[in-house]
């Protein structure tokens, strides 16, 4: 999983993922949820994060916090037409 992330993404700095250590968490955090009542389950990153404890997921919980700072939109289609529109008048 280490492998894939770092083949699509690059080199994350900063965060040091061990692999056997991840894929461990990430059974444990699936165990995790199916555990829990599908009502009390996480229904988006930023409620994950909240639930998520650092110092029995820190992988998790780092991943987390980079998902929770992506981007969601990406407005330079908008900024591309209002400077189109501009040059027009």
């Amino acid at each position: 999983m280490v492998r894939t992330l770092s083949n699509r993404f690059g080199r994350l700095p900063n965060l040091l993922i061990n692999d056997l250590a991840l894929t461990a968490e990430l059974d444990h955090w699936k165990n995790r949820c199916l555990r829990t009542d599908k009502a009390e389950l996480e229904s988006d990153a930023i409620e994950a994060l909240k639930s998520c404890e650092g110092d029995i997921y820190p992988t998790i919980s780092k991943l987390l916090q980079i998902l929770c700072t992506l981007p969601v939109t990406n407005a330079s289609a908008e900024r591309s037409f209002s400077t189109l529109k501009l040059q027009k008048t």
